[in-house]
């Protein structure tokens, strides 16, 4: 595809060509991580990281995505990417790295690329509420520690992270919330508090 693209002197139709799902050429290069080949498409071609899929998603938010640090990094401070671009949910880039677990992605994302580590996407769920949906507690670590996130922000319906970790059976990444962080357990919705926090053994002192 780059060959393709340089090959046509950087016309603008081929560089903002898209596949059948929208994607782009720096789309597809961010999404697999190939720093060099979303640099050479933005310095040598013009192409535009701004560009989202048919799914509203971008360069920036696939590559947070999949963990590809160095790529998103690029994107922000080499390509003119706004770390805290949103999908039409509000979901950021920072929310799908926590979610996945990509600890040194939201580390970065945070601390050298200025995004929002309290962004919370149009439900009011937040980075850390993501990151501990899925047990990721490493994760909550960083965006707590090391980012200054909130670990005992709510969403829309009141459920907090603890909740949400709570909710999956996640007991270290509970522990670390309520026993680390003085988060609240009894902020849990009443109908699942005391059997989920039972599940993972876990008392307030």
């Amino acid at each position: 595809m780059l060959s393709l693209v340089l090959g046509a002197g950087a016309d603008p139709r081929v560089v903002q060509a898209v596949d059948n799902q929208g994607c782009t050429a720096v789309w597809l290069a961010a999404s697999h991580g190939n720093t060099e080949t979303v640099l050479a498409l933005v310095n040598e071609c013009h192409a535009d990281v701004k560009t989202a899929n048919k799914d509203g998603i971008t360069p920036i938010l696939i590559a947070a995505c999949n963990g590809h640090t160095t790529t998103v990094r690029a994107l922000v401070n080499e390509c003119g990417a706004d770390a805290n671009t949103a999908n039409e949910e509000g979901v950021t880039p920072i929310s799908v790295a926590a979610r996945q677990g990509h600890t040194e992605t939201v580390r970065v994302l945070v601390q050298a690329c200025g995004a929002d580590p309290k962004a919370a996407d149009m439900y009011g769920v937040s980075p850390v509420m993501a990151a501990a949906d899925n047990g990721h507690t490493e994760t909550v670590r960083v965006l707590v520690q090391a980012c200054g996130a909130d670990p005992k922000a709510a969403d829309m319906y009141g459920f907090t992270s603890v909740y949400a970790a709570a909710s999956g059976g996640y007991t270290d990444t509970v522990r670390a919330l309520v026993l680390e962080f003085g988060a609240d357990p009894k902020a849990a919705d009443d109908d699942w508090r005391d059997s989920r926090l039972d599940r993972c053994e876990i008392r307030p002192h």
